[in-house]
């Protein structure tokens, strides 16, 4: 599986000698996707959209990464970690060195739930499905495949789910067959935000949690249904959300703003978990956001704090007077002259304290 996305400056697409065929797959390309989205998206055989991306890339229209379809998919694997070699003592009168800015890959803590692995076996079916759809239902006219749509099983129930028509997806939903197997393959394939608004309708499908990721994977999720997921979730769940590398930058922003409604309107206790669990950096995310006295409260009460959470907390344009005093005081940062410049230097820092440092 390769990634694809348009070229970055303008095409002159009278100097392209494409063929219509080749002209609806460089029409599919309009966002970043993969080879396998272009073989769903327009029904073509793994080969010809494989053969097609190459002349387009060639052509200069498109830019490509990573190997052929029959490749394992792209991705990033982290080395096996070593054991830490001990660390040494820092002394009252040294710099200890302060966490540095991280990606926001490095922010993203492991799912509790994993997506299932892909393997030859599902890709396999996935391949059938296609082919099904393109030998039987591809020459249908759209009102066959509705009523089709209605009473298929098995494989071809599969193959429907394929269908770029949310007609057919509506269709699809009545069949009695019709279930999570079913929902998730749509989730995932389908690329209108009519159809897969309609197959979120349904509140027991919502609740499933590969329907749930790969809706939020999915590049036409619609603001509405977006809203539906995340805003009953806690502050944790859509802080993930919003750093999820594998959904997409324009969904992850619509993400940040249920994430600052749902800071609004959560409780003192919630917005303290989230603080503690992310050493502070969800605030980066939080900007023009405060943090109210209750949740002060409880961070006072607390009598020692990782380096990470007083550097973001420092780093915090509106972080509360009463917590930066609190920080003040604790020995991580008398003894170290970073933090205590970084905490002294905040305009929120009250006298008393700077003096005390």
């Amino acid at each position: 599986m390769r990634r694809v996305r348009p070229q970055g400056s303008p095409i002159d697409y009278s100097r392209l000698t494409l063929t219509p065929e080749e002209g609806f797959v460089l029409s599919r390309v309009d966002s970043p996707t993969t080879t396998r989205d272009l073989v769903a998206l327009t029904g073509l055989e793994e080969e010809r959209i494989d053969a097609i991306v190459d002349k387009l890339s060639g052509l200069g229209v498109i830019e490509t990464e990573g190997g052929s379809l029959g490749s394992q998919p792209v991705a990033s694997v982290a080395p096996a970690s070593t054991p830490a070699p001990p660390r040494e003592s820092v002394r009252p009168d040294e710099e200890e060195p302060l966490p540095s800015e991280t990606s926001e890959d490095d922010l993203l803590e492991a799912s509790d739930d994993p997506e299932p692995a892909d393997d030859d076996e599902q890709q396999v079916q996935e391949r059938n499905y296609r082919k099904i759809y393109e030998d039987r239902f591809r020459a249908m006219g759209t009102d066959d495949r509705v009523a089709y749509a209605v009473t298929a099983q098995g494989p071809e129930l599969m193959a429907l789910c394929l269908d770029p028509d949310p007609r057919v997806i509506f269709a699809l939903v009545k069949n009695p067959l019709f279930g999570f197997d079913q929902a998730r393959y749509v989730a995932v394939w389908h690329r209108s935000p009519q159809g897969l608004d309609h197959v979120a309708a349904d509140a027991a499908m919502l609740r499933d949690k590969q329907v749930e990721r790969r809706l939020l994977r999915n590049p036409q999720v619609s603001e509405p249904l977006l809203h539906r997921i995340l805003m009953p979730k806690r502050l944790g769940e859509v802080y993930k959300t919003c750093i999820d590398r594998d959904v997409l930058e324009r969904t992850r922003q619509k993400a940040r703003t249920v994430l600052h409604r749902r800071w609004a309107s959560a409780q003192p206790e919630e917005r303290v978990e989230l603080l503690l669990s992310t050493e502070g950096r969800c605030l980066v995310l939080l900007t023009n956001c405060t943090i109210d006295a209750r949740a002060v409260q409880i961070l006072c009460g607390r009598s020692s704090f990782t380096t990470m959470f007083i550097t973001s907390m420092a780093r915090f344009p509106a972080a509360p007077p009463p917590l930066l005093a609190h920080l003040a005081k604790q020995p991580i940062v008398k003894r170290n002259p970073l933090l205590r410049r970084m905490i002294q230097a905040h305009k929120n820092t009250p006298g008393d304290a700077k003096r005390s440092l």
